[in-house]
C-alpha cells in the first residue's frame, strides 16, 4: 500500500522542497569531469527532479503544479528545460544559473546554449521576475537591458570592459529590490548618484588603482546614503602596464575638516588594494569595532621596511577605530602563515578558538558570519613575515595574546626564530602548529640558537599542538632504535622549561588514529612509517610507548576538533582570557 496517498498536498510539497535542497541541480563546473559520458552527466544534470517527477502520477502532477520548485533556473539541461522551468514557475520570481553559461561560453563544455542568446532571446521575457543578473559588457557584445524592467532584481554582477554608458544606463534604471551589487569595471565612471543604489546590503567595488583618489568625495556620499549596508568590499585593481605609472589624483576629502563616514550597520569589510590605498581608506571610512575586517595588499615587489612602516601607520588607524568601542575585547588568539612564495597571512580573533582560513569565493559569495575578526595578507621579503607580525601585534595586541599558531615552512622558520623572544609573545600559553612541518619547527624552538643567550621564548607557555602529526616525524623527537635516533629532543625541551619553573602541561599530538592502527594490525599498510618487517614494526611499538609515556604528551585523534575538545587546553585559555578581560 502507498501510505503517501494520505499525505496532504502540502507535506508532499514540503517533502520535495526538501529533496531538493538536498539534491540541487549542479552547475557547469560541477559537471565538466562528466562531459564526455552522456548518461552519467543527464543523471547528475537532472539531480532533484526524477525522484519527485517520475514516482507516480499524483507526485508528478503535486510537483508540477508547485511553482515553488521550479524557480532556480538550470542552464546545463539545454533549452527545454530552460523552458519548462520558466513555465512551471508561472509568476514566481526566478534565478538564473548564470555562472554556468560563463563555463559554456569558455568551452568548458559543449552545448547548445550560450549567453547571447539567452540575453537576446530569453532575458527580455523574464526580466519583470527575474531576481539575479550577470551582465557582461565588452567588444564581442553589449546586452540590450535598458528596454527590459526589473522589479524583482536582488542581485547584479556587472563585467565592463567597453560600453560603459550602456553599464550605468542600466545601473540608472528602476531597480527598488536591488540589494547585492557587484561592479567590475576599467573605467572610472560609477553612477554613484543611481538611486538603486540606496537600498544595498552588499556591495562590491572594483575599480582601477588610483581611481579612489579622486572619488573618495562620491564614494562617501553613496556610503551615507546606503543606511543598511552589511557588506563592502573595495578593490583597486592594477589594469595592463600603464597603470603602475598612474599619479593618484587629489582627495577633497582629506582637506580640512577631513571627512569621516560612519557605516553603523556594516557587518564585514573587505579592503584589496595598495598600502596608501588601504591607509586611505580607513582614513574615511569608520565602521563599528566589531566588523570583521579582511586587508589584502596588492602592490607586490616592495622592500620590507617600506612595508613594515606601511603595515604600522595601517595599525595605528585601526587602533583608533577600536579604542572609539569600550565594549571592544583584545585580541587574544593569532595564526600566522607564511609560505615558501613570501604570502604572508596574519589572522587575529578575540576567542580562543583558532581563526579558520577562508578562501577569497568565501567572502565574496558566502558571507556567513564566520569570518575571523581581523585577516591582513601581504607578501613579505623572505624572513620578514614573523616580523610582519611582531609589527602588527606592536601595535593591536602587545599584551593580549594568549594563543599562536604557527603555519610557516620549517624552511623559513629558522630565519624568522630570531623575533620568537619578542615581548609580544610572553603571555603566549598555547603554541599551535597546524602543519606536519612543526616537528622541525619546534626542534628550533628548544634549541634556542636564534635568540639571545639566557632569554626562553614563549616564558609563558603551557601547551603545545600539532593536531595533523604523523608516527614517522615525532618519532624523532625521542631517542629510538626504530629511526636509529640518537637525541631526546622533546625529553629535552621538556626537562629544561621544568628546570626553568617553565613546565609544558601538555603537548598534543594527533596521532592516535595512527597509533591505534600500528597496534592493533600486525602490519599495517596505510601509516606514514612506510612497509617494515615484524621486527621494525615491533621497534615502532616500543618507541610510541615511549613516546607516550612522557608526562606532558597526549594523543589526539587527527585534526584541530579534537583539541578543543581537551580539558586541559580549554582550561588554560579559559583562565587567560579571563585575565585579559579583567586587564
Amino acid at each position: 500500500m502507498d501510505y503517501t496517498t494520505q499525505l496532504p498536498v502540502e507535506t508532499l510539497c514540503s517533502i520535495f522542497a526538501h529533496a531538493k535542497r538536498a539534491m540541487p541541480a549542479p552547475g557547469a563546473q560541477e559537471l565538466v569531469h562528466f562531459s564526455e559520458a552522456r548518461y552519467a552527466y543527464r543523471v547528475i544534470a537532472l539531480a532533484w527532479i526524477p525522484a519527485v517527477t517520475h514516482v507516480c502520477s499524483r507526485w508528478r502532477s503535486v510537483a508540477v503544479n508547485d511553482p515553488s520548485l521550479w524557480t532556480d533556473v538550470p542552464v546545463v539541461l539545454g533549452f527545454e528545460w530552460l523552458r519548462t522551468f520558466v513555465e512551471r514557475s508561472r509568476m514566481e520570481t526566478i534565478t538564473l544559473d548564470w555562472k554556468s553559461l560563463k563555463h559554456i561560453e569558455e568551452g568548458l563544455l559543449q552545448h547548445t546554449l550560450n549567453r547571447d542568446w539567452v540575453m537576446k532571446e530569453v532575458l527580455p521575457r523574464i526580466s519583470g521576475r527575474t531576481r539575479n543578473l550577470i551582465a557582461i559588457f565588452d567588444e564581442h557584445f553589449t546586452p540590450r537591458l535598458s528596454s527590459c524592467s526589473w522589479p524583482m532584481l536582488e542581485e547584479l554582477s556587472v563585467v565592463c570592459h567597453s560600453s560603459f554608458e550602456a553599464a550605468n544606463a542600466l545601473l540608472n534604471q528602476d531597480i527598488p529590490c536591488l540589494r547585492r551589487l557587484c561592479w567590475q569595471c576599467r573605467s572610472e565612471d560609477f553612477p554613484f548618484d543611481a538611486p538603486s543604489l540606496s537600498s544595498l546590503t552588499n556591495l562590491r567595488l572594483e575599480l582601477p588603482r588610483g581611481s579612489y583618489d579622486t572619488l573618495m568625495v562620491p564614494l562617501i556620499d553613496l556610503l551615507s546614503r546606503i543606511t543598511s549596508l552589511k557588506h563592502l568590499q573595495l578593490y583597486s585593481v592594477k589594469r595592463g602596464f600603464e597603470a603602475w605609472g598612474r599619479q593618484p589624483g587629489p582627495c577633497r576629502t582629506c582637506l580640512s575638516p577631513q571627512r569621516v563616514q560612519e557605516i553603523p550597520s556594516l557587518k564585514t569589510l573587505l579592503l584589496e588594494a595598495t598600502f596608501r590605498e588601504i591607509n586611505h581608506f580607513i582614513t574615511h571610512i569608520h565602521p563599528p569595532a566589531g566588523v570583521k575586517l579582511r586587508l589584502k595588499e596588492n602592490a607586490y615587489g616592495r622592500d620590507g621596511v617600506s612595508a613594515s612602516s606601511s603595515m604600522k601607520t595601517i595599525c595605528h588607524n585601526l587602533a583608533a577605530w577600536y579604542s572609539a568601542s569600550p565594549d571592544t575585547t583584545p585580541f587574544t588568539t593569532v595564526e600566522l602563515t607564511n609560505n615558501s612564495t613570501m604570502q604572508l597571512c596574519v589572522r587575529l580573533a578575540r576567542c580562543a578558538t583558532y581563526p579558520t582560513l577562508l578562501s577569497q569565493d568565501a567572502w565574496d559569495e558566502h558571507i556567513n558570519g564566520i569570518h575571523t575578526d581581523l585577516e591582513i595578507e601581504c607578501t613579505v621579503v623572505g624572513g620578514l613575515g614573523l616580523e610582519m607580525l611582531v609589527t602588527i601585534l606592536q601595535v593591536l595586541g602587545p599584551q593580549s595574546v594568549r594563543a599562536l599558531s604557527l603555519d610557516v615552512d620549517h624552511r623559513l622558520f629558522r630565519s624568522i626564530a630570531r623575533c620568537l623572544s619578542a615581548d609580544v609573545f610572553h603571555h603566549v600559553v598555547a603554541l599551535h602548529f597546524p602543519q606536519i612541518d612543526g616537528v622541525h619547527c619546534l626542534e628550533t624552538v628548544s634549541n634556542n640558537l636564534f635568540v639571545p643567550p639566557g632569554v626562553t621564548p614563549f616564558p609563558s607557555l603551557r601547551v603545545i599542538s600539532f593536531p595533523t602529526a604523523n608516527v614517522r616525524d615525532a618519532l624523532h623527537w625521542i631517542l629510538n632504535g626504530a629511526y636509529e635516533q640518537s637525541k631526546d629532543t622533546l625529553e629535552e625541551f621538556l626537562s629544561r622549561r621544568r628546570a626553568a619553573d617553565m613546565s609544558i602541561r601538555a603537548v598534543y599530538l594527533g596521532l592516535a588514529d595512527e597509533v591505534r592502527m600500528i597496534r592493533q594490525e600486525g602490519n599495517p599498510a596505510t601509516t606514514s612509517c612506510g612497509q617494515r618487517s615484524e621486527d621494525g614494526w615491533d621497534a615502532i611499538r616500543r618507541a610510541i610507548d615511549m613516546l607516550e609515556a612522557i608526562p606532558e604528551v597526549v594523543f589526539l585523534s587527527r585534526g584541530i576538533d579534537a583539541l578543543y575538545n581537551e580539558a586541559a587546553y580549554n582550561e588554560v585559555l579559559q583562565l587567560e582570557r579571563a585575565v585579559v578581560k579583567a586587564t
